[in-house]
């Protein structure tokens, strides 16, 4: 919890992070207007049971064994706590792949119908929300790994901070006020930053626009691709 690299995103949560007395990791998130505490892993087993009841509802049986893919640059810890927030789901982990592996694997899978299919270099590139991971591999009638990079820094989430950054800093310097200092207006900020990166990948500029933001204070904020944050 005090490494340098957590404690420089600290800020950009809306959530806050604390260490509990067997110093798990943990966060204070407010759920129907009353703050509780939970673990990471339990937080993720929320949404792993919410794609175990997908998958389900989609196929029309029971689902018990998942193959799941995290990224690249996960270490021995991270992949364990996956493990832990499937078995909270009520998942059975047969395996834990990397993303690009997974992506190469699917890649293989679709084109297993082509009989005139050679043994090819594919290239991975998967920038993901916090990290960005990257891939060569030999795919033919099995997929080999030639070599793995990435940067576990970098990923969607930064580009919203910067967007979030550049408003928090607009909005006080029009209007005095900050809004870091109220979660739920950080909270839409982020949100409303967010949409608006993911409209920007099929227009070529957009709005940020949050009706009544702080205080009463509406705030709109035009951004192009080419916007220099």
């Amino acid at each position: 919890m005090y490494d340098s690299f957590f404690q420089s995103y600290i800020d950009q949560w809306s959530f806050r992070p604390i260490a509990v007395e067997d110093a798990t990791l943990s966060v204070l998130a407010e759920y129907k207007n009353e703050v509780r505490v939970y673990s990471a892993e339990k937080l993720l087993s929320f949404i792993l049971k919410y794609l175990k009841k997908c998958a389900e509802d989609f196929i029309g049986d029971f689902v018990k064994d998942a193959v799941i893919s995290v990224p690249t640059c996960f270490n021995h810890l991270q992949r364990q706590s996956i493990k832990e927030a499937a078995a909270l789901a009520g998942l059975n982990v047969l395996r834990i792949i990397s993303s690009t592996n997974a992506a190469a694997l699917a890649y293989n899978f679709n084109n297993q119908k082509d009989e005139n299919k050679k043994e090819t270099n594919v290239l991975v590139f998967d920038l993901g929300g916090g990290a960005l991971g990257v891939s060569i591999l030999t795919v033919g009638d099995t997929c080999a790994v030639e070599s793995v990079a990435g940067n576990p820094h970098l990923g969607g989430e930064d580009f919203d901070n910067l967007l979030v950054d550049h408003c928090v800093v607009e909005f006080k310097r029009q209007y005095k006020k900050d809004i870091v200092s109220n979660p739920r207006a950080f909270r839409q900020l982020r949100n409303a930053c967010e949409e608006a990166k993911c409209r920007l990948s099929s227009s070529t500029e957009t709005n940020i626009k949050i009706d009544s933001l702080l205080d009463g204070i509406d705030f709109c904020r035009k951004i192009s691709r080419q916007s220099s944050l």
